[in-house]
C-alpha cells in the first residue's frame, strides 16, 4: 500500500493518502478486518488484500485509456484503494458491528475519510470533488460521470470473482474444471480453464 502511495505523482492526492496511512485507528482496522464475513477475502485482512487488488487492476485499465489524464488515473487507483473503506464501522473481526447490523458499509466511506478529505479539499478541490464523487458513485445511480467509475467497478468484481475462485479450488485438485461454493445460504459453481 505505501508503494503505492509513493507511486502517486500528484502531490495533493500523494499526500491525502500519507494522512489516511498515518491514521492509526483507521489503518488498524483496514489491514485486519476481512472484506466480508462468508463471502469473498473472508479472512482477517481481506478488506487490504481486495483494496489492493481492486487499485491494481484499476491502474492496469485506466493506464490504457489515452484520452484520461493521468490526475483522474490516480485519483481512480485511490478510490479504488478506499472504496470499501466504510467496511472499518460494519465489520469486525468476526461479525457485523452493531452498527453493520443497521447500515450498509457504503453509509461510512465518506465519514471514515471526512478530516483526510476536508485537507484534500483545501489543497485540490477539483481532485476532492472527483473523488467524492467516485467514492460514491453506484451503478444504481445510473451512468458514471467519469469512465474510470466503471474501471472501479469492474476492479471490484473481478477481484470478488477471483477471490471465489480461489476458495473454490483451493481443495481441488489441478484437473477439476469445475467446482461448487456455498456462499452463505447459495450455492454457486465456478468453472476454469487449465
Amino acid at each position: 500500500m505505501i508503494e503505492a502511495v509513493n507511486s502517486l505523482s500528484v502531490a495533493p492526492l500523494k499526500t491525502f493518502m500519507r494522512m489516511v496511512l498515518s491514521d492509526v485507528p483507521l489503518m488498524k482496522s483496514f489491514v485486519s478486518i476481512p472484506a466480508s464475513k462468508r463471502h469473498h477475502h473472508s479472512f482477517p485482512g481481506g478488506l487490504l488484500s481486495h483494496s489492493l487488488e481492486c487499485a491494481l487492476i484499476t491502474h492496469s485499465s485506466v493506464n490504457s485509456l489515452i484520452e484520461v489524464s493521468q490526475n483522474e488515473k490516480e485519483v481512480a487507483i485511490v478510490a479504488a484503494l478506499l472504496h470499501d473503506v466504510g467496511k472499518i464501522e460494519t465489520l469486525g473481526l468476526q461479525e457485523h458491528t452493531s452498527m453493520g447490523k443497521l447500515l450498509d458499509h457504503e453509509k461510512f466511506t465518506l465519514s471514515v475519510l471526512a478530516p483526510h478529505l476536508n485537507e484534500l479539499k483545501k489543497f485540490w478541490y477539483k481532485g476532492y470533488e472527483v473523488l467524492t464523487y467516485l467514492l460514491n458513485w453506484k451503478s444504481s445511480m445510473g451512468y458514471c460521470q467519469y469512465v474510470v467509475g466503471n474501471a472501479i467497478k469492474i476492479a471490484d468484481q473481478m477481484s470478488t470473482s477471483a477471490s471465489l475462485r480461489r476458495m473454490a479450488f483451493s481443495d481441488k485438485p489441478e484437473y477439476f474444471h469445475f467446482s461448487k461454493l456455498q456462499v452463505g445460504q447459495k450455492e454457486t459453481y465456478l468453472s476454469r480453464l487449465n
